[in-house]
């Protein structure tokens, strides 16, 4: 699927819906993101964190690669009880090829 956003507030509606038609179950969802430098993929992950309740700043883990935010339990989206743990936002950008 390719979406494409024209604006902060239009990727912060994406977001949020995007959030209302994924559906959860007992593993992780894994959600795969691609775009050039500064096409606004960490915009994309901040919003959904915001809509999942979290409340610490989210930053691009470029350097990194992995940051790890836990969730309150009481966050985000409920599907039958279930609440995500974890966001876990990565940047493969750097990885070399294997």
């Amino acid at each position: 699927m390719k979406i494409k956003s024209s604006s902060i507030p239009e990727t912060n509606n994406l977001a949020k819906d995007f959030l209302n038609t994924i559906k959860k179950g007992k593993a992780a969802t894994v959600v795969g993101l691609q775009g050039n430098l500064g096409s606004g993929k960490t915009i994309f992950v901040k919003a959904v964190a915001e809509y999942l309740g979290l409340k610490q700043t989210v930053s691009s883990p470029t350097f990194v690669i992995e940051k790890i935010y836990q969730l309150s339990p009481t966050s985000g989206v409920e599907e039958e009880g279930q609440n995500y743990k974890y966001l876990i936002h990565i940047d493969a950008y750097r990885l070399e090829k294997g």
